[in-house]
């Protein structure tokens, strides 16, 4: 376990439309940072006090498994509460089976995450986008950190940035966490 380089940049501006306006410097920041970049945006009423709240988007991917990993790596205090999100497509075509193979997933990363001493709950929420879904998920829980996995990307793939992290990045309320300090090969999707 060795420290990852981690880039925290805040983030000014809460209303959604400036959400979607994202700042030209964390917007740049987090589409070219080659390591993790936290956007920290402020909490909207900073005298509400609880246990931090953390939220990661997961599947069963590379960047989503390696999203967890750095998680499970930091030094958190003992009343961080992970909420580990998996997001049903509506529109897609699962059936039973797929639903009970992202919750046994999802079972597995709240394990990892308590054998590293933090709480953790897992999450199954329906959507027809799976970026909606999560901030969705975020809103309605207070979460304050929203966390998700992406690999490193070429000069190209810094200018298409996946649709899950620019979506987080633009309409979610709370900081936004992306990770990208290493590679999960070899799992299926």
């Amino acid at each position: 376990m060795g420290m990852h380089p981690l880039l925290v940049l805040g983030a000014t501006g809460h209303s959604a439309i400036s959400r979607m306006l994202l700042g030209s410097t964390s917007d740049y920041v987090a589409t070219h940072a080659p390591c993790s970049a936290l956007i920290v945006r402020p909490r909207v009423d900073a005298r509400i006090h609880h246990p931090l709240r953390i939220a990661i988007g997961y599947e069963d991917t590379g960047p989503a498994q390696a999203a967890l990993e750095e998680m499970s790596e930091m030094k958190w205090s003992s009343g961080v509460v992970f909420h580990v999100v998996s997001v049903a497509y509506v529109y897609g075509l699962l059936d039973s089976s797929d639903i009970a193979h992202m919750r046994k997933s999802g079972d597995r990363a709240v394990e990892r995450l308590q054998s590293v001493g933090s709480k953790g709950q897992f999450h199954l929420v329906q959507s027809d986008h799976p970026g909606e879904g999560l901030v969705k998920y975020v809103e309605g829980n207070d979460i304050d950190i929203l966390v998700v996995g992406e690999t490193p990307r070429t000069r190209l793939g810094r200018v298409l940035m996946g649709s899950m992290s620019r979506y987080a990045l633009r309409h979610a309320p709370c900081s936004v966490w992306i990770t990208r300090n290493r590679i999960i090969h070899g799992v299926q999707a």
